[in-house]
């Protein structure tokens, strides 16, 4: 916490006050201030994950507009998600030595300026760089860091909060998917692009400021964590705190970093192309953009339950059963012969979907404990998540202009899912406290033994 401190106190008193510290105070002083950061999180990650998953009802306007083919939009998807590799990696690491806030605020700029310079676009490098780098890669560091700041708000009820969180991920594109077409289709690319950028830039850089790393920064404790206080002998002697170095050479989190990236090319495929996908197949254009915001709604569901149920019951299990109820829905949206048919098959993808990202900063916390640098780990683990939507939602175009179907990339989604199936099933069993801990300084290791939900 000290480079954290150090941080605040440069700021001179004018400073704290356009940075909102009075109404923090104010605002803790009347609610748990966990609450709060809770609220900026899910307001930030809403806007965010929005605008990045609204995606694919621009790919239609883009390709009549502008005359740009499908991989050529598609490899803008690419570009989002790959940017966001060596972003989320830096933010993780500066979010662990000075604070998530000052990481948010400057992403929150750099977003919002990414979508005011996409308004004015004329060529496809422009688009790539405004939207898919500065708006898109910016938008990921708030899915990175925003969960794993839950888990150090919420001693208790993490899973909750950590849902949350991600639940706000899934209301985004459902509210701005329809927005989003809508605008484009009355109002130009130009309009709707700049009324988004004004409308949600202010709110998004208030809550950033309200933003704060960890409970000691405003002298609190975590919610929960004096009525839950822990008892025995490993709560007496805690284990020294996990280092990034030793994370990385444990097998563990190349396990989990693998699962996020098949996960996510098995879902990026159908994110990125259901709403072409649908209007190949006859659906009215306004139908076919619901189908990206049902599974943003339905989402909402498992993004929310999975990080709970994780808390008290087997991580394999429903893991195992999340991916493979994804794979199954993927692979179905080849033979939907129908508007009914496609929507009934998204319901099921978007519960799919919600299920494999969210169980990620609970898993964190109970192998490495609350200790670790738990941003940076997470940021190592979206880096599979990123390069699987950039390669599926990339995929999904170039198979598509060199086959002309969607058949190609819907089968290998839907079989690379089922690959990440054996990653979950070798995961450690272990049900409280790290898998490991760093050694003494006699060299014994504390090591937790419990582990019979895993």
């Amino acid at each position: 916490m000290g480079n954290v401190e150090r941080a605040d106190a440069v700021l001179p008193r004018v400073g704290r006050l356009l940075a909102l510290d009075p109404l923090a105070l104010a605002l803790g002083r009347r609610w748990h201030y966990a609450g709060v950061v809770l609220a900026c999180a899910m307001l930030i990650v809403t806007v965010s994950a929005g605008m990045r998953n609204s995606f694919g009802v621009f790919v239609s306007p883009l390709v009549e507009q502008f005359g740009w083919s499908l991989g050529a939009v598609s490899f803008a998807y690419f570009i989002l998600f790959v940017s966001g590799v060596p972003l989320a990696l830096l933010a993780g690491w500066l979010a662990d030595t000075f604070g998530v806030r000052p990481v948010a605020i400057v992403a929150v700029v750099l977003f919002v300026a990414g979508l005011l310079l996409t308004a004015l676009m004329t060529e496809l490098w422009q688009f790539y760089v405004f939207y898919a780098v500065l708006t898109g890669g910016t938008g990921v560091i708030f899915t990175t860091l925003l969960p794993v700041t839950m888990t150090q708000w919420f001693h208790r009820r993490a899973g909750t909060a950590v849902g949350l969180t991600f639940a706000a991920a899934g209301l985004g594109p459902f509210v701005l998917a329809v927005l989003f077409g809508w605008l484009i289709s009355t109002l130009g690319w130009t309009r709707a692009f700049l009324i988004l950028g004004v409308v949600t830039g202010v709110p998004m850089l208030a809550a950033a400021l309200l933003l704060r790393s960890h409970p000691a920064q405003l002298g609190l404790s975590a919610y929960g964590q004096g009525a839950s206080a822990a008892t025995g002998p490993v709560a007496r002697r805690p284990a020294p705190p996990v280092g990034l170095s030793q994370v990385r050479r444990d097998r563990t989190i190349w396990l989990l970093i693998a699962m996020h990236f098949l996960g996510c090319v098995a879902h990026a495929v159908p994110l990125a192309h259901v709403v072409r996908l649908a209007v190949l197949k006859g659906v009215p254009d306004v139908l076919a953009a619901g189908l990206l915001s049902t599974v943003s709604v339905v989402s909402i569901v498992s993004r929310f339950g999975v990080p709970i149920l994780i808390e008290r019951w087997s991580a394999k299990t429903i893991l195992t059963l999340g991916y493979a109820l994804q794979s199954l829905a993927v692979l179905s949206y080849l033979w939907a012969d129908s508007t009914l048919a496609l929507y009934l098959i998204s319901i099921a993808f978007g519960l799919a979907f919600g299920a494999e990202m969210s169980s990620f900063p609970i898993l964190n916390r109970r192998y490495y404990g609350a200790r670790a640098p738990l941003n940076s780990i997470h940021a190592w683990e979206m880096v599979g998540a990123l390069v699987g939507m950039g390669l599926g939602g990339w995929l999904g175009g170039v198979l598509f202009d060199w086959t002309g179907s969607y058949t190609l990339s819907i089968a290998l989604a839907a079989l690379l899912g089922l690959v990440a199936v054996p990653c979950i099933l070798a995961l450690p069993r272990q049900s409280d406290g790290p898998v490991f801990a760093a050694p003494e300084p006699g060299g014994r290791a504390l090591v937790d033994a419990h582990h019979e939900h895993y």
